[in-house]
């Protein structure tokens, strides 16, 4: 009887699970990439999707990404020399974002990975961006955590950005939409990814 009572008592308390972004160990609440960043990295030669990292600088936890190919990161070859592409926030009303070399990329990761936050990565597809992009209002995306039944995973989501300012699109599937593939730490190959923890 005890034990029902206190099977009662931890769910009260415990609550149901919210479908919230916010997931505290991911270490941030929010990215910014405006368009031309995310056609930039989803023009190149076979990319089929965009894979996202967090990643911690000078103690402030970012998100980076990266195109990638059957599943691995594109960060071989002379061009461009800096494949990921860091987002650095909001400066003078604009998205700013940073280009970094696979070995400062690499850092990056490993940093965050060194952290009481957990490092991750969440893939996207080509379609996925096609799908956002479709609504003419949308200029940017916005990157969040996110948790699912399997782990930690991040939400995209279409915005419209305008003079420093984040206003929704829409709602539903068409305008923001959570990896189903979720790397904590890492899904598949290590080889595929810029940082893999031993």
């Amino acid at each position: 009887m005890n034990t029902i009572f206190l099977s009662l008592f931890l769910s009260f308390f415990a609550g149901e699970p919210t479908d919230s972004p916010v997931v505290q160990n991911a270490g941030f609440n929010e990215a910014l990439f405006d368009a031309g960043t995310i056609q930039d990295l989803l023009g190149r030669s076979g990319c089929d999707g965009i894979r996202f990292y967090n990643t911690l600088k000078d103690g402030r936890v970012e998100v980076m990404a990266v195109s990638i190919s059957g599943g691995a990161d594109m960060n071989g070859g002379l061009f461009p020399r800096k494949p990921y592409v860091v987002a650095k926030g909001v400066k003078n009303n604009e998205i700013e974002v940073e280009h970094v070399s696979e070995g400062d990329a690499r850092d990056l990761c490993e940093a965050m990975h060194m952290s009481e936050n957990m490092q991750y990565s969440a893939d996207f597809s080509k379609s996925d961006f096609q799908t956002l992009f479709r609504d003419a209002n949308t200029n940017a995306v916005r990157v969040q955590p996110r948790s699912t039944a399997d782990g930690l995973s991040m939400q995209v989501e279409a915005v419209n950005f305008d003079r420093g300012q984040v206003n929704d699109v829409g709602q539903g599937e068409m305008y923001e939409m959570t990896s189903t593939d979720p790397c904590p730490p890492i899904c598949g190959v290590r080889e595929n990814y810029v940082f893999s923890p031993l």
